[in-house]
């Protein structure tokens, strides 16, 4: 059986200057017979050439001898033949010395260890002494035992510990290669499908994200509709608010109030709807839309907060004005009244002291009803305070009551008693007029003054809220063309 070297084509026989020469071994007398082991053409094994290296005689490559055989160096099976026939007759068996290991043993081992642990193993065996032709027979005899008993030491890859590649083996690159349309089909489909996922998730978010943007706008033309409903009530608290507080329209205020817990309510649905919006959103410029949607129904919210206070304040700043105009009326006419009674009292007549008496007790009573009605009016607008007017009404009471005392004793005939009631008249008339000074000239600037300084912070948040919604109003107007209707400017 010939061997075919991995680096000769099929067909292609070695030439036979490669060849080693092998010497026909002398006939020599065996003492036993070697018994015919059954080696036969087609068993012979196909020796790896770097185990034929370790077991050709030295002499035999001397000459023209590579450092490493080539592969037309290996027996053909003409000369595996020829060494057979030659060997026939019975030859001794050479025996082995102490502590030299067969070669099938160094195969078998082989089978244990690497290839290159048996190759050093054969060339130590064969160092000392030069190998005989008949220990060359006993060597393959032993080598297609050892394959017998192991098949696996038939793979040259197991003995020489060689790794094939492309070069050494050309079949080998022709399966690599047939693998290349494989493994880029395969690097294809996964592109392909990473792809056709990648698309689909893409596809997915963007049909969300046009689905969520689809429900806030809906949700955004809800809340823009809840604040036109909301703008009648606002714009009507606007003009409230900049107009002058009279008694004919505190009864249009009144009812505004009445109106503003709802329309507070519809701007925070608005305001609940817009941010749900926005929620939905992912573009900053609809978010930006959003936004002022949300600024308009909370700026409105806002101006209804301090509108409202500022409202409730004008109704009852009006309400003490109204109240504080007919106790000051009062107060004026008994002023008139008082000083004509004097007049009378000054004719010391009968009748005169009697009609001044009559007419001052008229004035005490206008002069209390006026104290009641400053009462009235300090529990109507509390911030005002209304002190300088009722003292100046306590004291002018106790003055006239001084001045119907004295008429009166001038009427019983008692001097010393009119003396006594006249200096007294004296000294509280003197504390009426120091009383009087006390109220400003404009006394209705009591309640004017006080109006403003308890409405100073609520019109400055009203003013801010207002310029804000009117910032808001105007880019959603040019953003989508919406009217507000809140006249807000």
């Amino acid at each position: 059986m010939s061997y075919i070297p991995r680096h000769s084509r099929p067909g292609e026989e070695p030439s036979e200057s490669s060849l080693p020469k092998i010497e026909q071994p002398e006939q020599v007398q065996p003492e036993q017979v070697q018994p015919e082991r059954g080696l036969s053409e087609s068993s012979l094994p196909s020796l790896p050439q770097t185990l034929l290296s370790n077991i050709i005689p030295e002499q035999a490559q001397q000459k023209d001898s590579p450092e490493s055989l080539e592969p037309s160096d290996i027996l053909d099976k003409s000369e595996a033949t020829e060494v057979l026939e030659k060997s026939k007759k019975p030859k001794k068996k050479k025996k082995q010395k102490k502590g030299e290991a067969s070669l099938s043993d160094a195969l078998v081992e082989g089978a244990q260890s690497t290839p290159t642990d048996l190759i050093k193993s054969a060339s130590a065996s064969s160092s000392n002494e030069s190998l005989s032709d008949e220990f060359l027979l006993d060597a393959i005899l032993d080598a297609d035992l050892a394959v017998r008993e192991h098949p696996e030491l038939a793979n040259p890859l197991i003995i020489t510990g060689e790794t094939p590649d492309s070069e050494a083996d050309p079949s080998l690159a022709k399966i690599r290669r047939r693998r290349w349309p494989v493994t880029i089909a395969i690097i294809l489909a996964v592109i392909l499908i990473g792809g056709a996922v990648t698309y689909y998730v893409l596809s997915t978010q963007a049909l969300e994200r046009e689905t969520n943007r689809t429900a806030a706008y809906v949700l955004l033309d809800e809340a823009i509709a809840l604040i036109q409903e909301s703008d009648q009530v606002v714009v009507s608290l606007d003009s409230a608010t900049t107009t002058e507080v009279t008694g004919a329209n505190l009864s249009e205020r009144e009812v505004l109030l009445e109106r503003v817990p709802t329309t507070r309510e519809t701007l925070a649905t608005a305001e609940e709807k817009a941010r749900e919006a926005i929620e939905l959103l992912t573009s900053s410029e609809d978010k930006e839309f959003a936004q002022h949607v949300i600024d308009a129904s909370v700026n409105r919210e806002d101006m209804l907060t301090s509108g409202e206070n500022i409202i409730s304040k004008d109704i009852e700043a009006m309400n003490s004005v109204l109240l504080f105009g007919q106790a000051w009326e009062l107060i004026v006419n008994a002023d008139t009244e008082f000083r004509a009674t004097a007049e009378l009292s000054k004719t010391g007549s009968y009748s005169g002291l009697r009609q001044a008496i009559d007419r001052n007790n008229a004035i005490l009573t206008s002069l209390q009803q006026a104290s009641d009605l400053l009462n009235q009016a300090q529990e109507a607008f509390a911030d005002a305070d209304y002190s300088s007017v009722t003292d100046y009404v306590a004291r002018k009471m106790e003055s006239v009551q001084l001045a119907i005392a004295a008429d009166q004793a001038i009427l019983d005939g008692d001097i010393d008693a009119v003396n006594a009631r006249n200096a007294e008249f004296d000294l509280k008339d003197a504390e009426v007029v120091d009383a009087a000074s006390k109220i400003p000239p404009e006394p209705l600037s009591l309640i004017t003054n006080a109006y403003e300084t308890a409405t100073a912070e609520d019109h400055a948040l009203y003013d801010s809220a207002r310029a804000n919604a009117a910032e808001a109003d105007s880019y959603i107007r040019e953003y989508v063309g919406v009217e507000t209707q809140t006249g807000v400017q």
